[in-house]
């Protein structure tokens, strides 16, 4: 974890536990007073303190526990839930946070083919919290057919970052197909549900994918309604981190969420 003429090895973890794990990920070994021949690299140098560095989310200490302890900044906005249902007074919209950062504004964006979007309603967010919060705005001159929305998510220096797409069918009846999880973040030793809509009686596989696209997980689904709660069960040794859930089955669109994991 040291650099330098008393620590010579450098150490890099990724998403570990609260322990430290036996082997490393990955493991560099420098003479005492040398610096990295490779132009390419980067040398970070510390005393031997246990004063922490934060480097594009890398947390730099001169122990494990010493970085196990230190606290990064707080996330962006973290979207847990969005939903679109047709109603006879249009289309009502729904979606929830677990937590904010420097949001100024939600805005809800309609298309009719997936590609273009219009906007077509705002809410304000509420800034920086780390409270869960949910919103709701009904579209009400939704048209009567097939239409897709998403969300622009403005920050206070007027940046965007945009949800998923989710779609509405035509008329009243089936729900849009959509799945989220919760709670989110999610600890693997507590209970997490999977809401799957608009799939009822469809015969599922769920998939559970870290972000260089590697499977650590597969469970099977049936969702016999078209609004269904179902367990999710997460492997115990799963690391913290950001996964994806894909939800896919025999003649329908996949359907994608991000997970955060914690522990």
């Amino acid at each position: 974890m040291g650099f330098g003429k008393a620590f010579t090895c450098a150490r890099l973890y990724v998403n570990p536990g609260q322990t430290e794990p036996a082997t490393a990920d990955a493991t560099s070994t420098e003479a005492a007073s040398s610096a990295p021949a490779n132009l390419g690299s980067v040398a970070l140098r510390q005393s031997a303190n246990t004063t922490q560095l934060l480097v594009d989310g890398l947390r730099v200490a001169t122990s494990y526990s010493a970085a196990r302890a230190f606290s990064a900044a707080p996330l962006p906005v973290t979207l847990t839930a969005f939903s679109a249902r047709r109603t006879n007074a249009g289309v009502q919209l729904q979606w929830a946070t677990a937590q904010e950062l420097n949001a100024r504004t939600y805005h809800v964006e309609r298309s009719t083919d997936g590609r273009t979007f219009t906007r077509v309603a705002a809410q304000p967010a509420a800034g920086t919290t780390t409270q869960a919060r949910r919103y709701a705005v009904l579209d009400a001159s939704a048209p009567a057919r097939q239409l897709y929305y998403r969300l622009a998510q403005e920050d206070t220096d007027g940046t965007l970052h945009y949800s998923s797409v989710v779609s509405v069918a035509a008329g009243l009846g089936t729900p849009a197909a959509a799945l989220t999880v919760a709670p989110n973040p999610a600890d693997p030793a507590r209970p997490v549900t999977l809401l799957l809509t608009g799939r009822a009686g469809q015969a599922l596989t769920l998939q559970l994918l870290d972000n260089a696209g590697r499977l650590h997980h597969t469970q099977a689904l049936r969702s016999l309604t078209d609004a269904e709660q179902l367990p999710l069960t997460l492997p115990a040794t799963l690391p913290a981190g950001t996964y994806v859930l894909r939800v896919t089955g025999p003649g329908s669109q996949p359907l994608h969420t991000r997970l955060v994991l914690v522990r």
